[in-house]
């Protein structure tokens, strides 16, 4: 019979989907960089509104892909 609870399995995967699905956003002057979470990270990087870049980050782990949005935000990755 339903309660309407949900279990911790389900309440576990529900944050395991959650964290698949979230944009993590960075930004700094006129520089703004979005990281977007498919089958691999991929950083968007941005001046102002326009679309600079897309970076696929393939193979990494998402601290590297945090990692290269600061450093677009940093001015250490030109366009």
């Amino acid at each position: 019979m339903a309660t309407g609870k949900r279990g911790k399995k389900a309440d576990k995967l529900m944050s395991v989907y959650n964290k698949q699905t979230e944009k993590i956003s960075y930004s700094q002057d006129n520089r703004r960089s979005e990281i977007v979470e498919e089958t691999h990270y991929v950083v968007k990087m941005y001046v102002g509104d326009t679309l600079v870049e897309e970076r696929p980050i393939i193979g990494h782990s998402k601290r590297y892909a945090e990692d290269c949005a600061e450093n677009w935000e940093n001015g250490i990755i030109n366009s």
